[in-house]
C-alpha cells in the first residue's frame, strides 16, 4: 500500500473515530467523567495526528486558499497571526518582527500548526468543569528566544473541529 493510500485511510479512520466518540459523549457515558468518554480530548488527539502524520510533501500540495474565502464562518473569524520569519530584523541576540505578516491561508496555517505541535508549543486550557475549552499553539523561529513568536493561535472547540475536518478532507484528495 502506498503512503498516500495509508494517509487517506488514516484520515477516514480519524473521522470515524471522532464521530463515534462525539456520539458516545451525547449518551449517558458522556455525562459521567468516570466513564472516560471525552470528545474534546479525542478531537485534540485527532487534530494532532492529522497535522503530524503527513510528510512535508503533503504540506507542499495544500491549497493557498485564504481563510477568509473558505466556506464556513469559523474561518472568517479566526484570530491568528502568522509573521514571515524571513522578514525579521536581527539586533544583537534579539530579533524583532518587521510587521510583515504572511497571508492567512489554509496552507500557511497548516504548516504553522504542524511546526508548533512538532516543537511541543501547545497548551490546553480547561473551563470551570475541567473540560478542555481552548488549545493554544505557537511557534518560535529561535528556541533560545521563546518569546519571539512567528505564529500563535488560540482555538475553541468549534474551530479545532473545523480545522480537523478540513484536514481530513484535504488528506482524502
Amino acid at each position: 500500500m502506498s503512503a498516500h493510500a495509508d494517509l487517506k485511510d488514516f484520515a477516514e479512520r480519524t473521522r470515524k473515530n471522532l464521530t463515534v466518540i462525539e456520539a458516545l459523549a451525547k449518551t449517558h457515558l458522556g455525562q459521567k467523567h468516570s466513564e472516560g468518554v471525552f470528545e474534546v480530548t479525542q478531537l485534540v488527539n485527532s487534530l494532532l495526528g492529522l497535522l503530524v502524520f503527513p510528510q512535508q510533501e503533503f504540506f507542499d500540495k495544500l491549497p493557498e486558499t485564504k481563510l477568509a474565502d473558505m466556506g464556513e464562518p469559523v474561518w472568517k473569524n479566526l484570530n491568528v497571526g502568522i509573521w514571515d520569519r524571513y522578514k525579521w530584523v536581527g539586533r544583537g541576540s534579539k530579533r524583532t518582527k518587521t510587521g510583515v505578516m504572511l497571508d492567512k491561508t489554509f496552507k500557511n496555517l497548516a504548516i504553522c500548526l504542524r511546526n508548533g505541535i512538532a516543537h511541543c508549543n501547545v497548551e490546553l486550557e480547561a473551563d470551570v468543569k475541567g473540560d478542555i475549552c481552548t488549545i493554544r499553539i505557537w511557534n518560535t523561529p529561535d528556541e533560545n528566544n521563546p518569546s519571539d513568536k512567528d505564529f500563535e493561535i488560540a482555538m475553541d472547540v468549534e474551530t479545532m473541529r473545523a480545522i480537523a475536518v478540513s484536514f481530513i478532507d484535504q488528506l482524502k484528495k
